[in-house]
């Protein structure tokens, strides 16, 4: 399994497994970076995008969702003007 849960990474590493036939591998790999880093919205989205793939969209509307909340925070934490 992967070993960093930075966002950008992992969100590559997913894309390119996908990429290569191995959705369930970038299934695995995401949602470990996730164990780590619940809220980050980058990951949830990865997270949706493979379950997509995978014709699991009951399972990802509800990461879909925490994406939509997770960015909502960020943009009301945001200083003005931004």
């Amino acid at each position: 399994m992967t070993t960093t849960t930075d966002p950008r990474a992992v969100g590559a590493r997913v894309e390119m497994l996908v990429q290569m036939g191995r959705p369930e591998r970038a299934l695995d790999e995401v949602d470990e970076a996730l164990a780590t880093v619940p809220d980050d919205p980058r990951l949830l989205l990865a997270a949706a995008w493979v379950r997509l793939h995978l014709q699991r969209s009951a399972d990802a509307l509800p990461l879909l969702e925490q994406v939509v909340a997770a960015l909502a925070r960020i943009q009301s934490s945001a200083p003005p003007g931004r």
